[in-house]
């Protein structure tokens, strides 16, 4: 017999298809929140895309922590809060 538990992730939609710039702000908005704090691989500290997301979402843009390692280990996620 195979026993064990399974715990499901907060993640609530997935967009794809478009753009992150033209997608975020809109999810922004629907949730409500106020700012946002981007979380990222040191690979897109300097991207086009990096610069994209802080200009699509002007003052609700918080700052960024781009020192994660692949696949977001909780240790490094903890380090940039």
């Amino acid at each position: 017999m195979i026993s064990g538990v399974h715990q499901f992730s907060l993640l609530e939609r997935v967009v794809y298809g478009r753009p992150v710039a033209n997608v975020l702000p809109e999810e922004v908005e629907r949730s409500g929140a106020r700012r946002v704090f981007v979380i990222s691989t040191q690979s897109l500290a300097s991207s086009a895309p990096l610069l994209e997301i802080k200009g699509s979402l002007g003052p609700r843009f918080a700052g960024a922590f781009t020192a994660v390692r692949a696949h977001a280990p909780r240790g490094w996620v903890l380090a940039g809060a």
